[in-house]
């Protein structure tokens, strides 16, 4: 479904499928990518958020400010327990760990959503409905000095596991309760917008939480639809699994997934980023899942995460 993916701190990408070859950075308002003539310029408050003009910036600034100043309004004690805790990670400060963050959330949108999307669907899409939960996701860093091919800027985060928990369980703690009934108009724009687009499949709203393991007050939320099946047959579990895991390997791996435009813009092809004008680009390993075939053993980490496969899922079937 096209359009902006809103967060609690408003749109930080489109989903809509990207060209074949596309910036990792992008403005966090418009959603338009870095080119060598028009390099994205930082806020200068939280250092994360990216903008290709003044007036985005200003445009953002009402969904934008929550969270800018939740990072410069914090306590110089926190601040310097924060960035102690940032460095044992092998980031700079808390800064340049948000700034990875950003990065990774970026680059994987597309597969975290799907990721939450299936673990919705095996949770029980109805049960949601009736049991609301908020969904977890354990991201960890990855040592890149353990990989042969070079490090990007997306390689040094990956997802650990991932979990549901309770709603009212969740909001029984006094933080999230503040920032959950601070965000009530957000949350009933999108759920409008959303039900406007899915209409009768629209089921719910997943709040999904993405937080490193050492560093869980450093959490991200960001709020997926979720839609009931609308095709038959429904996958089974076995195929939703296998899907899940070829999605965590492709971001653990270093394959992130992306719908192309100009190509197919229904079925993901994995990629990787490469230093292009200036700028991180994304570009296809191939064109078409029928380049590719595990015999020819030109793509290990996919041969891998095919390998692993305990279903007759296919590359066209995720």
């Amino acid at each position: 479904m096209p359009g902006p993916l809103y967060t609690f701190d408003g749109p930080i990408q489109p989903r809509a499928p990207l060209p074949s070859r596309a910036t990792l950075r992008s403005c966090s308002h418009c959603g338009r990518p870095e080119q060598e003539r028009n390099m994205l310029r930082k806020c200068g408050g939280c250092e994360s958020a990216l903008y290709c003009r003044k007036e985005c910036q200003r445009r953002a600034w009402h969904g934008h400010k929550s969270l800018c100043r939740a990072v410069t309004d914090i306590p110089a004690a926190v601040s310097r327990l924060m960035n102690l805790k940032c460095k044992q990670l092998q980031y700079g400060s808390h800064n340049a760990f948000a700034k990875n963050k950003e990065y990774f959330l970026r680059a994987h949108l597309w597969t975290i959503e799907v990721i939450a999307r299936i673990a919705a669907h095996i949770h029980g899409t109805d049960r949601l409905v009736s049991d609301p939960q908020v969904l977890f996701i354990v991201l960890k860093r990855l040592p890149g000095e353990a990989r042969s091919r070079p490090v990007t800027p997306t390689d040094r985060l990956g997802v650990k596991s991932l979990h549901f928990h309770s709603l009212p369980d969740y909001l029984s703690q006094p933080d999230n309760r503040r920032a959950w009934d601070s965000k009530t108009p957000q949350r009933q724009y999108m759920e409008n917008q959303f039900a406007k687009h899915g209409g009768p499949h629209f089921a719910t709203i997943l709040h999904t939480c993405l937080y490193v393991d050492d560093l869980p007050s450093l959490r991200r939320t960001i709020c997926f639809p979720v839609y009931r099946w609308a095709e038959t047959p429904v996958p089974s579990e076995l195929m939703f699994r296998d899907a899940q895991s070829f999605c965590f390997a492709s971001i653990n791996d270093g394959f992130p997934l992306r719908c192309v435009l100009d190509l197919n813009p229904r079925i993901p092809l994995p990629g990787r980023f490469v230093r292009r004008d200036g700028c991180w680009t994304w570009e296809p390993l191939f064109s078409s899942w029928d380049e590719y075939s595990p015999s020819l053993g030109t793509h290990k980490a996919l041969d891998d995460a095919f390998a692993l496969f305990k279903s007759e899922l296919s590359p066209s079937g995720l």
